[in-house]
């Protein structure tokens, strides 16, 4: 078999040019992600400047159930479990001190821990 076919005429064919490849080619796919993330910042950055002081609050009492203090914990609430006598003789005498000042009365406590 020999190849007898005719060959085709190659000077209709441009001939080829290179050109050198672009380092940064911006591709319109990556406008919605970058997008995205401006608003992200820029709503972070709001949240950020507009967010208040923190409050602490802090629950005083003299007793509590025990499953109070597990309550407490879950929620993030601050509670101070001082005792009955403890809380209840510091109203008293704050009481008695208020009385005395106001109407100038003599005012005495008697000091008588019950352990509780």
């Amino acid at each position: 078999m020999s190849d007898d076919s005719p060959r085709p005429d190659l000077s209709d064919i441009p001939e080829a040019v290179a050109r050198p490849k672009r380092r940064f080619s911006f591709q319109l796919v990556w406008i919605i992600p970058i997008v995205a993330a401006l608003i992200g910042i820029t709503l972070a950055v709001r949240a950020y400047i507009e967010r208040g002081q923190a409050i602490t609050i802090t629950f005083v009492t003299g007793e509590g159930a025990h499953h109070t203090y597990f309550e407490a914990e879950e929620r993030g609430l601050n509670v101070l479990y001082a005792g009955h006598y403890a809380t209840e003789t510091l109203g008293v005498t704050a009481l008695a001190a208020h009385l005395a000042e106001r109407f100038e009365l003599e005012t005495f406590f008697i000091e008588h821990p019950t352990g509780l």
